[in-house]
């Protein structure tokens, strides 16, 4: 199938009438917001394509996560966000930061980010803090700059699985304009590309319990709903 026909086959599966055919990655932002709230059908987006089995769980624990939260207002392109997270003990926490900052340092080894990884490696602090809301600083730290770069250019230079699905990427970022979130998703395309072994896990399970993460030079913030 030719990349514009899977665009023309996404738009007939959510049934959006509109007067041109979706014919570029802008028009699948906010594509899997039609399934919501319980990602009901969404596996007819996914289904016929390399990777699908291993992705379609992925996504159903992110429906699963917000549904909750979830109303049907008008305004349907809402971000997927827990706004009724459970209990997560502050040892659990601490535990998943430790586990999700070694992969990303041995990720960053990997592709010879020695900066990157430095960085990571005195990060050595975990300070857990249970408030009504995190901070919303858009400003990042000097470590999270070169984390997050280093996340992308991971993408860009390991192999990876050849798969339609890689086309779906601004959809699964628009979910919830959360770049290590839409990195879980899309694994198991990469998985083959990396010896370590599922590297954002411990942040989708930190993301599942509306945990919000900030690292500073020697030090991880973990801010936890109160």
């Amino acid at each position: 199938m030719t990349e514009s026909k899977l665009y023309e086959f996404w738009q007939s599966v959510v049934g959006v009438d509109e007067d041109e055919s979706w014919s570029e990655p802008a028009d699948l932002v906010f594509l899997f917001q039609n399934f919501r709230p319980h990602g009901q059908g969404v596996e007819r987006i996914l289904n016929g394509f390399w990777g699908a089995r291993q992705m379609l769980p992925r996504l159903l624990e992110v429906y699963k996560a917000t549904a909750s939260g979830w109303d049907a207002r008008p305004v349907a392109f809402d971000y997927f966000l827990v706004t009724e997270p459970t209990h997560i003990d502050d040892s659990r926490v601490e535990e998943l930061i430790r586990s999700y900052l070694d992969k990303m340092k041995r990720m960053a080894e990997e592709i010879n980010y020695r900066q990157t990884a430095s960085n990571l490696s005195v990060v050595e602090r975990v300070q857990i803090v249970r408030a009504q809301d995190a901070p919303h600083s858009l400003d990042l730290s000097r470590t999270e700059d070169l984390l997050y770069a280093m996340q992308s250019d991971f993408f860009s230079l390991t192999p990876s699985q050849p798969s339609e699905l890689w086309l779906l990427e601004p959809a699964l970022y628009s979910m919830a304009n959360d770049n290590p979130l839409t990195y879980h998703l899309l694994w198991p395309l990469k998985a083959k590309g990396s010896s370590v072994e599922e590297p954002f896990l411990p942040y989708f399970e930190l993301w599942k319990h509306a945990v919000t993460l900030r690292l500073d030079a020697d030090r991880a913030t973990a801010y936890i709903p109160a």
